[in-house]
């Protein structure tokens, strides 16, 4: 499954701006589930932290 920054939902896009700043976030569960399940994100305990593909897809130039 290819995943670009394009293909995620606002929320997700949010989530992963929030993840890039605060290493480990509490997100809402089912958000926080979504980018688990699209390899984005990993469990930290109660927290979500941003994977190293989370990190790779996030565009530095684009804007939303």
């Amino acid at each position: 499954m290819n995943v670009t920054w394009t293909v995620l939902t606002q929320q997700q896009r949010m989530a992963l701006r929030v993840l890039e700043t605060d290493t480990a976030s509490t997100l809402e569960r089912e958000l926080g589930e979504q980018l688990r399940n699209l390899g984005l994100a990993e469990s930290a305990g109660p927290a979500v932290t941003i994977s190293p593909l989370g990190r790779a897809i996030i565009p530095t130039t684009l804007a939303d």
